[in-house]
């Protein structure tokens, strides 16, 4: 219904842009009521917040995941150097 993946919606739970039904675990399948979600697809500022938040989100996550790549590469290289050094 909101053109997004099921992943994306543990996001707009965490943003507080979608309220599932009851209070379910943290690690639990999450129920949303459909009524709730269509009268919220018809605010444009809403479905504007949900974009930005899941489009930040990834951005953030990807660039968390770059620097922790560089990070691994510089590790190598520098323990490479190392037992190049010693032989």
């Amino acid at each position: 219904m909101l053109n997004c993946q099921p992943h994306d919606l543990r996001i707009l739970v965490s943003a507080r842009l979608l309220k599932p039904l009851g209070i379910a675990p943290p690690n639990s399948v999450k129920d949303f009521a459909t009524l709730d979600v269509l009268e919220l697809m018809k605010d444009r500022t809403w479905l504007a917040k949900v974009t930005n938040t899941v489009n930040q989100h990834w951005r953030d996550h990807n660039v968390r995941k770059r620097r922790c790549d560089l990070v691994a590469v510089e590790e190598r290289q520098s323990s490479q150097q190392t037992v190049g050094s010693r032989r």
